[in-house]
């Protein structure tokens, strides 16, 4: 069967049947080859995200016409601009899934079960049309046959926007292929060695799953052209890094980068049209022109008219409502954007007044109460921001109203009724909305580009969408001032004489062709330049806190701009003043965040000036109802590398000078102080602000709940008992059981402290699956039996790869050393073994860590593995010692003294920890920052894996795969 005819099939069982257009084939044939654009510049509307699914199929068919060796990277890491976009690019992704499972399940492969399907969300898909079955069949076989690991499904879809986000799947095993989806500052973050929220354990781990053998695809670049600096940065330091030892081995695969667009930001900062010839870049030919899909999107219908109002605030708002509630009762999708969430509130509370006042004057609601009116108005009106937690985000992406936005080439002309949706830019960028009409305020002219491609985005016979943009004074402050009035020019030449203009995509590719149109732009951000030095500092990820040299990555990920001044991210959480009321320090502050970390849907991102603001009259608020003008609540402050810190409420609403703590931070509020809008009380029940627990059995303890927090009391009189932390739930006992069990516990009351005698915790319980902590997930075994285990997943890891045989040999051989520092009897201890049964490398029943006085295992199995006769005379030697050091994140480049085998002498473990400094040192030069880390990473997979059932053993969920998103802790650090 040809190559291009299997992919049409492919691509028509993932893509729900649509056949694919010609740039898509010829992106398809062009990485089939091995060969990657470094731009797809193409008009909103015309499926950019296709990439997705053409880069699997595209792997596939490489690895199988080059003897099972893929030309591509086994990584698709997938960069979004807004964290809307992030699970709507993964829904896409999980369909690719679900044709590996239903096809699996056709064939009757063990993993492919109805189970796996159920879980995707997607068990009601119909099933692969019969002339598609056999090309699927053999992607699924290729790709099985990639990953070197039958037991599991040969996909990897992962998103890194928090909890959903991470699954884990992308670093189960890095042979498998996997696609990674998530925005700038989580991916870009680790992909420097910082990622935010890792702490110093996971760091070089994901650095490495990320920075080798990965496909990197920024999704509309020209917005962020600092990222594409970067991006194109690193792809030019390994490059460097290759060519200073003599060219890298053909095992060691750097990332390759290319940029989707509508837009390009030339170098030199004049623009190109989105159609049309640029040297590396793909591009529409008229062959995709002449394709009558394509014909109708690029020529859809979009008129556009400008009103003009004397007054930039109340006139502004007032206009826009007017102007949107004229569609009210001509049952249509009105799309309503402006550039401040304040604004965006207020406009949403006008229409839901003005279609009140409405419908009450036409006595439309009959006998229908106020209240009830009001309800039934709110329900059609929504806004999007940026500004909302993650909780509310994917609440509002559930409502049918959303829903109604969507592209759906099979949407009914009219509805019965008007729905609206106010959006800031979150709502921009990407994001899967189709609306029939649509009014906004003026930006600057990429984003107006982008606006106008959310209405009227299939286009079709008889869809006219109408556009009206308000235009008022521009704020002489406003640091984007002159491009918008640059736009308004621009926009102001298509409607003369107060007509209409045209601003169909084919209209806007001769418009983003104008010699002037780079004026109407948002000014490129000063780019800081990510240069050798830096990446070294930031790749030294054992070295916990500030370090001279080694700034904070934000400026570098989003670049320096005035009109983009710092975020801050705000959270809610029950435990906090029960923390602060204990004077609970920071060091088991720290292990229970990393325990217990901020999920995406607990935060809320807004400026920093907009937080410091809101902060401020919190602050006065709660003095008020507490009539203390001295209170002074405590809080938790995350850096921007996660670490906590205890803050008084005041220290942080005073200015600031010259640096921020707020800046890229995260401000976690004790539920009690109640919303960011403190000229409301907080509710009734306060907890309800702390939604740690949503959708993980919050309301009850359910069988499927994931983390729960409880106050455990013990010792007292009345029998012991256990509150949960959020609802307030009491029970007698919280049985530990395969499905959940204790993660973390901090005193909060010494029996010794009260009168009444009795002892106060604070108890984390988790799942094993989702605690991704390999030292507890998989129960009870011993050294030799672990040791076992991961000896041959570090086997199976390296044929999956195709790696040189010595350095399979290496990694083998690091893995058979690499917990040997555990048989000690401090460690046993540790691991609550008596002494009477073989030594053991996991335990369910560990002691506190103070216990081990700061030893690491790892340094204990350096010290061992030094002395082995194996390891002495391995040519990878350094290597090997390396891997075993550096398995739990440290020796990257140093251990502390603490971390000392109290069994050895002073001399010799000094020495061995000089040794471990050089040893990185002489490995980073040779190997390259990233390919190093990607090589510790091989062992810690084969680690995490080990500590695993096998999946012959039934793992929770019903199908081998339930428990394959398990390994090293997403908060941080692994138990010692």
């Amino acid at each position: 069967m040809p190559e291009t005819h299997r992919f049409d099939l492919v691509y028509r069982a993932v893509c729900e049947d649509y056949a694919p257009f010609p740039w898509q084939r010829r992106l398809f044939e062009e990485m089939a080859a091995g060969r990657v654009p470094r731009r797809c510049v193409l008009p909103t509307g015309l499926g950019k995200s296709s990439v997705v699914p053409i880069w699997l199929i595209a792997l596939g068919e490489s690895a199988r016409s080059n003897g099972g060796i893929p030309r591509l990277p086994r990584r698709l890491v997938y960069i979004v601009n807004r964290r809307t976009i992030v699970d709507q690019a993964t829904e896409a992704a999980k369909r690719l899934l679900w044709c590996l499972y239903e096809s699996g399940r056709r064939d009757g492969v063990p993993w492919a079960t109805a189970e796996g399907i159920e879980a995707l969300g997607l068990a009601g898909e119909p099933s692969i049309p019969g002339e598609n079955v056999e090309a699927v069949a053999v992607l699924r076989m290729t790709l099985g046959a990639l990953s070197g690991d039958e037991t599991r499904v040969p996909l990897a879809v992962s998103t890194l926007r928090g909890e959903l986000a991470d699954n884990k799947e992308w670093k189960v095993h890095p042979a498998r292929p996997a696609i990674i989806i998530g925005t700038i500052d989580m991916i870009g973050s680790k992909l420097l060695f910082s990622g935010y929220g890792d702490g110093r354990g996971n760091r070089a781990h994901h650095a490495g799953l990320l920075g080798q053998d990965a496909l990197i695809v920024h999704d509309e670049a020209h917005l962020s052209p600092a990222f594409s600096r970067l991006l194109r940065s690193v792809e030019e330091e390994q490059d460097r890094e290759a060519n200073c030892n003599g060219g890298s081995p053909h095992w060691l695969r750097g990332v390759r980068v290319m940029e989707l667009s509508a837009t390009i930001r030339s170098e030199e900062g004049e623009g190109d049209a989105s159609i049309g010839s640029a040297g590396d870049d793909l591009v529409l030919t008229r062959d995709d022109e002449a394709h009558p899909v394509i014909r109708q999107r690029v020529s859809a219908v979009k008129r556009l008219s400008m009103v003009e109002v004397a007054d930039r605030d109340k006139g502004l708002a007032r206009r826009i409502t007017e102007q949107a509630c004229k569609y009210e009762g001509q049952g249509c999708r009105v799309l309503i954007y402006v550039r401040s969430p304040e604004r965006a509130a207020d406009i949403r509370n006008a229409i839901v007044q003005a279609i009140v006042k409405q419908r009450k004057e036409e006595k439309a609601g009959g006998r229908v109460s106020q209240k009830r009116l009001m309800k039934q108005v709110e329900e059609r009106v929504a806004v999007l921001t940026g500004t909302i937690r993650g909780y509310e985000r994917d609440q509002l992406v559930q409502r049918e109203l959303f829903k109604r936005f969507q592209s759906d080439p099979d949407r009914p002309v009219r509805f019965e009724e008007t729905v609206y949706l106010v959006s800031t830019s979150a709502g921009e960028v990407g994001v899967d909305l189709d609306a029939d009409h649509m009014v906004c305020d003026l930006t600057t002219l990429e984003a107006m580009a982008q606006r106008f491609g959310r209405v009227n985005r299939l286009g079709g016979e008889g869809r006219a969408a109408e556009i009206t943009v308000v235009r008022a004074p521009i704020d002489k402050k406003d640091p984007l001032g002159e491009a918008i009035e640059k736009t308004a020019e621009i926009l102001s030449r298509l409607s003369n004489s107060g007509g209409t203009g045209d601003v169909s995509p084919a209209a806007l590719s001769v418009i983003l062709g104008w010699k002037d149109v780079q004026q109407a732009f948002s000014p490129v951000p000063e780019t800081l330049p990510a240069t050798d030095v830096l990446f070294d500092a930031w790749s030294l990820t054992s070295v916990r806190g500030e370090l001279p040299g080694r700034p904070e990555v934000a400026e570098y990920l989003h670049g320096r701009a005035e009109w983009e001044p710092p975020e801050t991210y705000v959270a809610w959480r029950a435990e906090v003043r029960r923390l602060a009321d204990a004077e609970v320090d920071e060091q088991p502050l720290r292990h229970w965040f990393r325990a217990c970390p901020i999920l995406s849907q607990e935060r809320l991102r807004d400026r920093t000036d907009r937080v410091r603001k809101a902060l401020d009259k919190l602050l006065k608020e709660h003095r008020k109802r507490t009539s203390d003008e001295n209170a002074d609540p405590s809080l938790v402050l995350l850096d921007p590398e996660g670490e906590p810190h205890w803050r008084d409420l005041s220290d942080l609403v005073r200015n600031p000078g010259d640096r921020d703590p707020l800046a890229f931070a995260t401000v976690v509020l004790p539920v009690e102080l109640g919303g960011l809008d403190g000229s409301k009380p907080p509710p009734e029940d306060p907890r309800k602000l702390d939604v740690g627990e949503a959708g993980d059995g919050q309301e009850s303890r359910s069988a499927g709940s994931r983390r729960q927090r409880f106050l455990y009391t013990s010792g007292a009189e009345e029998a012991d008992e256990y509150e949960r932390l959020v609802t307030g739930e009491r029970y007698e006992t919280f049985p530990s059981s395969a499905n959940v069990r204790e993660r973390e516990r901090i005193l909060l009351q010494d029996p010794s402290e009260e009168e009444d005698e009795h002892k106060v915790e604070l108890v984390l319980f988790d799942s094993p699956k989702t605690a991704d902590d390999p030292q507890i997930a998989g129960g009870e075994q011993t050294l030799k039996e672990h040791t076992d285990r991961v000896v041959e997943n570090a086997r199976r890891i390296a044929k999956g790869l195709r790696l040189p045989e010595r350095i399979e040999e290496a990694l083998m051989l690091a893995a058979r050393w690499h917990d040997q520092g555990k048989d000690r009897p401090v460690w046993q201890r540790y691991a609550g073994n008596d002494g009477a049964n073989a030594p053991l490398a996991k335990s369910e029943k560990y002691r506190h860590w103070r216990v081990l006085c700061g030893y690491r295992h790892e340094f204990g199995s350096l010290l061992d593995a030094a002395e082995a006769e194996e390891v002495n005379r391995h040519p990878e030697r350094d290597l090997i010692l390396h891997l075993i050091a550096a398995h739990h994140g440290r020796g990257r480049p140093h251990f502390e003294t603490q971390a000392f085998d109290r069994e050895r002498l002073t001399t010799d473990n000094e020495e061995a920890a000089a040794e471990v400094m050089r040893r990185f040192g002489r490995l980073q030069q040779r190997l390259g920052r990233w390919g190093l880390a990607w090589l510790e990473s091989l062992l810690r997979c084969a680690d995490a894996l080990g500590s695993q059932p096998d999946p012959a053993d039934g793992a929770p969920g019903g199908h081998p795969d339930a428990r394959s998103g398990v390994t090293t802790s997403a908060s941080g650090e692994v138990r010692p």
